[in-house]
């Protein structure tokens, strides 16, 4: 059967960055002496453009540096609790991997994915052996991919210059994976719409998906065959990675999953770091195809696109905006924006008859 996924969307693994500003407000121990909040915003949040989440303490100078980094558009305020998912060096096991969420008397606890800084350096330490979380994001997405990759770590993690050399170790190894950045309210939705989602089978052998809107991707074995794009509903991405085959839906669409199919043959989105609520190609031929689409990410917009003819001129208009680009031998398209949304928009690909 396929599997409701939370930890990949659009074939990209998910991410989720969380700073608790405790020490945000101190002078750091680096070069000029300064608050480590402004080296937090010049050293992490602003190079890497993805959206931090700020939990507050209650001390005043912590709190006015909260303010300050509020300012920046890849800040927001929210909380998400500490998780336990700590599994590297001798605890590599699944036994160390968290479930997503726990039932409780007062509702659902849900928290962070990857255990924050403080279960990696022991107590008095330099932060560098924070680092070693990479090992538990390589673990729990090697051989299968059973968590999102999230960082959530103390802001005095920065203010130290070992500290502050491991922070960007670890930014930049995130950087160089393909991940699909989200917010702390995106990934409890997800979450809680796993746990809602219903999945039947047709007699006709059609999967339905039904509830949990916000949660919009399937696994699916790959013994069950590639999806029937033509016959499947709401269906934009197909991915096949070695961790396993995803399939995402447009948000907000019916969803209808028909698999057997032998080849992918009707133009699809490959990945995408932002959310898409339309994909929609018109009837053409095999050498015109148009599709409708609209993608939304929070950093500049970089979308894979195959099913379209073979070494075609396309055309991408969005707004004001004409982008025009070429697929190469296999039909593909890679389309990299500053932009950070289309809107409506429309995609047309003419090739060689």
């Amino acid at each position: 059967m396929p599997v409701p996924d939370v930890t990949t969307e659009n074939g990209r693994r998910l991410a989720l960055f969380v700073i608790e500003t405790q020490g945000a407000g101190e002078r750091a121990r680096l070069r000029g002496r300064p608050r480590t909040w402004a080296v937090l915003r010049d050293q992490l949040l602003e190079p890497s453009g993805f959206a931090h989440a700020l939990h507050a303490t209650r001390l005043a100078p912590d709190r006015e540096a909260e303010r300050s980094l509020l300012q920046l558009r890849a800040a927001y305020a929210a909380k998400l609790a500490g998780g336990e998912t700590d599994a590297h060096g001798a605890l590599r096991s699944l036994t160390r991997v968290q479930a997503m969420a726990t039932p409780q008397a007062d509702g659902l606890r849900i928290p962070a994915p990857i255990a924050w800084d403080s279960a990696y350096v022991p107590p008095g330490s330099e932060s560098y052996a924070y680092e070693r979380v990479l090992e538990t994001l390589e673990l729990t997405d090697t051989p299968r991919r059973i968590k999102p990759i999230a960082l959530h770590y103390h802001a005095f993690s920065a203010a130290s210059p070992a500290g502050l050399e491991t922070l960007k170790r670890i930014y930049a190894w995130v950087r160089e994976r393909e991940v699909f950045p989200i917010r702390v309210e995106d990934y409890t939705a997800r979450v809680r719409a796993f746990r809602e989602q219903v999945l039947a089978r047709d007699l006709d052998g059609a999967f339905y998906v039904r509830g949990g809107e916000a949660l919009c991707t399937l696994r699916v074995p790959e013994e069950l065959g590639l999806p029937d794009l033509a016959a499947s509903s709401g269906v934009t991405a197909v991915r096949t990675l070695a961790q396993g085959r995803y399939v995402s839906f447009a948000a907000g669409t019916p969803r209808k999953l028909v698999l057997g199919a032998s080849a992918l043959g009707h133009p699809h989105v490959v990945q995408a770091n932002g959310r898409v609520s339309c994909f929609e190609p018109s009837p053409g031929t095999a050498s015109e195809v148009r599709v409708a689409l609209q993608v939304t990410a929070a950093t500049g917009l970089q979308l894979s696109v195959a099913g379209l003819p073979r070494e075609a001129r396309c055309s991408l208009r969005f707004g004001k905006r004409h982008v025009v680009a070429r697929t190469n031998a296999a039909g593909g398209l890679e389309i990299s924006l500053t932009e950070h949304a289309t809107g409506p928009a429309e995609l047309d690909c003419a090739g060689s008859p």
